[in-house]
This record gives structure tokens, sequence and C-alpha cells, in this order.
């Protein structure tokens, strides 16, 4: 490991028939509700502050409209690391591994799984480390400034920007990427609009979730889609997700991820 000068984490996983999600320091990672069978990996970088121990949440469901897990559900988790330095993704380092018991003998409505693993990364970042804990005495707070980010965003791209620019910051720095936010910024509303994408009117019904150990929040539609939320003719569609935290020194809340 000493030689990942640029550890690159990613969760791995390989299902067949059942919902899953994973969360990674209580932030949600990935999640599939489609049934079905789905092999892959997703990057957790983002999720990760600084070097040391991490926390993994594995939730299982059954299929939508069953109530238990079917007998050959099977979910396996993996978290490895690689070298994003050289690109070899042969060399893995694994950090945590997870597969289902058999379901043949036993019915389960749910699985859920808490686990922990190391992380060694050479990065450092502040995150939601000085934030405040939020409960419901929050939840007007939190929609108003959900509702200040929708307006922006037929207003005002620039101001939008500068208010997401810190999510962008942080999540470069963990994917040790470097490249211009406001030129992809600007590239992605001018797209959008070619494509004749437009902003859906701000959900009559909502959903407010709180992560990461109560300090952070996102508010999203009764589907669970971003309240920035673009679609066009074609009915293709465009979510912009955001979430949002407020540290202890601040008198409004801020976009973190």
């Amino acid at each position: 490991m000493e030689n990942f000068n640029k550890p690159y984490y990613v969760v791995d996983f390989d299902m067949s028939i059942c919902n899953f999600e994973i969360l990674i320091n209580d932030l949600l990672a990935f999640k599939s509700m489609d049934g079905g069978s789905l092999s892959s990996h997703y990057p957790i970088n983002h999720l990760i502050l600084e070097s040391g121990i991490q926390e993994i949440s594995i939730k299982i469901f059954p299929l939508k409209t069953e109530t238990t897990l079917r007998k050959d559900a099977y979910l396996k988790i993996k978290v490895h690391s690689y070298n994003s330095a050289t690109q070899n993704y042969e060399d893995l380092n694994q950090a945590f591994i997870y597969q289902t018991p058999s379901f043949t003998e036993k019915q389960y409505p749910i699985i859920v799984k808490k686990a922990t693993f190391n992380a060694v990364v050479p990065f450092s970042i502040e995150g939601w480390k000085s934030s405040i804990e939020l409960d419901d005495s929050y939840n007007d707070d939190i929609l108003k400034f959900y509702q200040k980010i929708y307006k922006l965003a037929n207003t005002n791209k620039e101001q939008l920007f500068n208010l997401f620019n810190k999510k962008f910051v942080e999540v470069d720095k963990a994917l040790y990427l470097n490249q211009n936010n406001k030129r992809e910024w600007n590239n992605l509303f001018n797209k959008l609009s070619k494509e004749n994408f437009i902003l859906q009117p701000f959900p009559s019904k909502i959903n407010t979730k709180i992560y990461a150990n109560k300090k952070i929040a996102e508010v999203t539609n009764i589907n669970g889609d971003s309240i920035l939320s673009y679609r066009n003719i074609n009915d293709e569609e465009f979510n912009l997700p955001f979430l949002i935290h407020k540290k202890n020194d601040s008198t409004d809340f801020e976009i973190i991820r």
C-alpha cells in the first residue's frame, strides 16, 4: 500500500434479485431499487475526509412488491483501492468484503450490515467535521435553503456555481482531479439549453433525509430525485443532486456534497 501515492477507493458490488443501498460514513454511496441483476463499482473517495477508520452500512431489501428476500437472492460487496497514479487495476488493496448468507433455509425481510474498514489517503478534507447536528427544528431552514437554490437555478447560474464550488473543490481533491469547474459548469448548462431541458417545478411533496450522523441534509422529491430535475420533450432526464450542512460558525447552510 505504501506505493499507492494516489489511492482510489471504490465499492464493488455484485447482486441478483434484491434491492440494496450502501452508505459510507453514513452518506449514501450507491442505491439500487430496480431488482434484477447488477455488477459494477462506484468511487467513494469523496465520502472519505481523511485517513483512518471509515464506517460502512449495507441495507438489503426484498423486491418492491415482496416482503421477504428471495431464496436465490444474493449480494456481494467489496471495498478496495488501486493506485490512480498508475491506473493499475490489477494491483488492488482489499479493505472490506461482505456476502449475504444463504436464504434457502431462513426468510429475511431485510438485512442490515454495519462494519468498518481502514482507509489510507494523502488528503485531509474539512467536509462536515465542524458541522452542527441537525434535528427537526432545522427542517424549515433546510427547506428554505433548497428553495433558494432552486430559485437561483432559474435566475442566476453564476451565483449558483459559487454555492456549488466548495463541493467541487473538495470532490476534486479527493478524486485527484484538476479541471476547470467553471468551464464545465457553463458547458453543462449550455448543453441543457441546447437540448431543450427545462427545470421541473419545485416538488409539492418532498422527502428530507439526514446523513453523516445528523450533520448533512438532503431534500428530494417523493421519488428521491433532486429538486434540480431537468426534462426535455423526449422525456430525457437530468438531475443535479446536492447535500447541505451548516458549520458551527455559519449563519446559513452551504452545499457540501
